[in-house]
């Protein structure tokens, strides 16, 4: 990107930013964190700079990050492990001192090394990472919290999405909780794409595509999700679009002119999405987020 292309981007965002905290927009003080970030790895040089600076949060992140926030805070919640989730959350939780370490698990060989330069760039302290998947990770470990933000659509296998819940779920310890967020819509949904986006290893199928997520709906929620933990959420909530396809058709424009598009998500949350008490309220598609707690003697 040219210099008078990431001015305009940047730009945007800035504005973007500004119209979404005086329309009470959720997640800006992860914006503001992202901002403050991006700066600090400016300084230090880190070409990872440019991305928080203008996308800090990602869409939907808006609702997700200060969800698994709020199931968190005030807990004390000590020895916690992140599952693939976007790297800004858990350096948030870290650096405000709300957890006292994090471990964060990613198969993606090239994300978890970018998130272990800018932990080092930072010098993060109770902060460390490991490239696995959820299956590798050894049993005899237990966490007090396991939080998971929209990864487990993206698990490849007939269950895998099913086995990968359940293995998060034997990792807490007693007392401790599992969060989790995924993607929903008014029906459950395979989607495929050409390319192998988070580095998943999926196979190629016959229509020369590979899998890519699940969209849930609120059977499927319950069937592949509640019904593996055994027990009802303590918490669900649901945050979507207010309009039937605008995420379609934002998602079209986003793959289409990329940061040109997505400079401005603070201001698409705070205009196009709201929150609803019920999955049967929401006319579209958007996220859930779940809560499963494990009692004290389990």
């Amino acid at each position: 990107m040219n210099l008078s292309r990431y001015l305009l981007a940047l730009t945007t965002s800035l504005l973007a930013s500004l119209g979404a905290r005086v329309l009470r927009a959720p997640g800006m003080s992860f914006d503001t964190f992202g901002r403050w970030t991006g700066l600090r790895l400016a300084v230090r040089g880190s070409k990872k700079s440019a991305s928080l600076l203008i996308r800090p949060v990602s869409i939907v992140r808006y609702f997700e990050f200060p969800f698994a926030l709020a199931c968190l805070r005030g807990w004390g919640f000590r020895r916690c492990l992140d599952i693939s989730s976007p790297f800004l959350f858990s350096l948030f939780m870290r650096c405000k001192g709300i957890v006292d370490h994090v471990c964060m698990i990613n198969p993606d060989p090239h994300d978890i090394a970018s998130t272990v330069e800018i932990v080092s760039l930072l010098q993060v302290k109770g902060f460390t990472t490991k490239q696995a998947t959820i299956k590798e990770l050894d049993e005899s470990n237990r966490y007090n919290a396991i939080w998971s933000i929209s990864v487990i659509e993206h698990i490849a296998g007939e269950n895998g999405d099913s086995d990968a819940v359940e293995k998060m779920f034997s990792l807490l310890g007693p007392g401790g909780r599992l969060i989790l967020t995924l993607p929903v819509g008014r029906e459950h949904l395979i989607q495929k794409r050409g390319e192998d986006i988070y580095s998943t290893g999926s196979p190629v199928s016959e229509d020369g595509l590979r899998f890519f997520q699940r969209v849930y709906d609120v059977r499927s929620i319950k069937e592949r999700l509640v019904n593996v933990v055994g027990r009802t959420p303590t918490v669900c909530r649901w945050f979507g679009e207010k309009v039937s396809g605008n995420y379609a058709e934002y998602e079209k424009r986003w793959i289409k002119d990329g940061i040109r598009v997505t400079a401005a998500d603070s201001w698409r949350i705070a205009r196009d999405y709201q929150e609803y008490e019920r999955w049967d309220d929401m006319p579209g598609v958007g996220v859930c987020g779940l809560v499963f707690d494990k009692k004290g003697k389990e």
